[in-house]
């Protein structure tokens, strides 16, 4: 038997592109009938691009993709009538919400059959029943939990009796009992029925046991093809890492250093650029004022306090603005100001570009062509370097008047004496200049740090909250790391 009439699902020498950037290249692979195949590899390598591939929403730019021994049809009602022979278990679902569970299951028999609604009823039991949800046919999606949700949504994909089956993350926010739920429903399902299955996840450990050969993606084309025990035994340290999870340091740098590049690649003006930039100064630039000023003017407060007492020992309380001015402009207002922005704004940021990979709209806006670091992170980005530097000023007015309040009402120090300290002891350039070039530079790596991370963040609720976690951690701590270079280099 030929590898072609052996197969059902073939692709050779395939080269994907997605907005100007090679995603796959000289991919070459086959399903066999009847087996289940996993598709692994860590985020961002390229499966999501390769089940777009398999079913028709994107072309590859060289190579072919044959489904069933027949080319991916070019016109649109072909390429829909062969879908109707491939069932696909969505990531997010995909349930109807203004339909019931029996519904959302009907809606393939009713739009592509001329079944009459006994039949069809019955056919809506039977699949309810495959899955083990007759009792809830009646129930809304709302009303599901997530390891339900998944299953009434794999009897949807079941309707019409495909061949082929894929399963885009299947396992993606289902608690551990509900993930074995489902791989056992994929393996028993698909020997039932004789079904060819394709696993697309990351989830390796759940996935291996139940495949006959598994498809490992990386670094834009395929880094193993064969049996999950052969994957298993390869000392490949590509595939060790990945199969046990280690981190590769090197790696996260080189991909944060291209995220990087391609924000300020993405930072050309474009017509809907400058709309997005001032939206993005008033959400994390205006909103982030109100915990600026009262920081700032505690800060003083504190400071003017602590300082006095202090100088009052040395017979220096004359000094008191020039130990509050110098502090301020060159350590604490830009280093303080850029903590409580990450706080506020880059935790924000971060949950945000989560939120929006959990929900498919960064994959949304790839299907259409539209490059989401430049929609989504550089209007932030540029917006953090612009009013980090605006809030810094505000936190060192606002401690200023504050310290001169307490200095001058409260403690009793000469008017004159304070503000003529303070201006002769802080140098524009050296000290004002100083703290707008850090603010912007504090500004920058936070807003960077929170995208990147939300960016990549796992598609669930869950992976959301951890990134949002990781920003606020990562960015704080880079952020007084340069304050340290930034001030040996300008200050010594």
């Amino acid at each position: 038997m030929s590898a072609s009439t052996s197969s059902l699902v073939q692709l050779s020498n395939v080269r994907i592109d997605r907005s100007g950037r090679t995603i796959l290249r000289d991919v070459s692979l086959q399903v066999p009938k009847g087996s289940i195949t996993a598709v692994l590899g860590p985020s961002g390598s390229g499966k999501s691009t390769l089940l777009a591939a398999l079913t028709g929403e994107l072309r590859p730019v060289t190579g072919d993709v044959t489904l069933f021994g027949k080319p991916i049809p070019q016109r649109t009602a072909e390429l829909l009538e062969m879908r109707k022979s491939v069932g696909v278990l969505l990531q997010g679902n995909g349930l109807l919400t203004d339909l019931t569970v029996a519904e959302n299951v009907a809606l393939p028999l009713r739009t592509h059959t001329r079944l009459p609604a006994p039949v069809l009823r019955r056919l809506v039991q039977m699949k309810l029943h495959s899955v083990g949800l007759l009792a809830a046919a009646d129930a809304w999606p709302r009303e599901l939990s997530g390891g339900m949700a998944r299953r009434v949504a794999l009897a949807r994909a079941l309707a019409l009796d495909p061949p082929l089956m894929i399963y885009d993350e299947p396992l993606t926010g289902l608690d551990p009992i509900a993930s074995g739920v489902i791989m056992s429903l994929i393996q028993r399902l698909n020997h039932s029925l004789g079904l060819t299955s394709i696993i697309v996840s990351h989830h390796v450990h759940e996935t291996l046991p139940i495949c006959d050969q598994v498809i490992a993606i990386a670094n834009g084309g395929i880094v193993f093809q064969g049996t999950p025990e052969a994957l298993q035994s390869s000392q490949d340290p590509l595939l060790r890492q990945f199969l046990h999870g280690q981190p590769d340091a090197t790696r996260s740098l080189g991909r944060a250093g291209l995220f990087s590049l391609t924000v300020l690649r993405g930072s050309l003006p474009t017509r809907d650029f400058l709309a997005e930039l001032t939206r993005e100064i008033y959400k994390i630039g205006a909103r982030s004022l109100p915990i600026i000023a009262v920081g700032g003017a505690f800060v003083g407060l504190v400071l003017t306090l602590q300082g006095y007492r202090t100088l009052t020992t040395f017979g220096a309380a004359d000094a008191l603005s020039t130990l509050l001015g110098l502090s301020l402009y060159r350590e604490l207002a830009p280093v303080l100001t850029a903590l409580l922005f990450i706080g506020r704004a880059g935790s924000s940021i971060a949950a945000e570009l989560g939120l929006m990979r959990a929900t498919d709209q960064i994959k949304a806006l790839e299907l259409m062509a539209i490059d989401p670091v430049a929609k989504a992170v550089a209007p932030r980005f540029w917006a953090a370097v612009l009013t980090v530097p605006l809030l810094t000023g505000i936190f060192c007015s606002l401690a200023i008047s504050a310290s001169y309040f307490e200095a001058v009402h409260v403690l009793g120090l000469d008017n004159g004496v304070f503000w003529s300290a303070l201006r002769g002891s802080v140098d524009f350039w050296d000290d004002f200049g100083v703290a707008m070039l850090k603010s912007a530079i504090f500004g920058g790596t936070a807003a960077l740090v929170a995208a990147y991370v939300g960016f990549h963040a796992e598609p669930t609720i869950e992976g959301t909250s951890v990134a949002t976690t990781r920003a606020v951690v990562n960015a704080s701590l880079l952020v007084l790391m340069f304050n340290f270079v930034l001030s040996a280099m300008l200050f010594t």
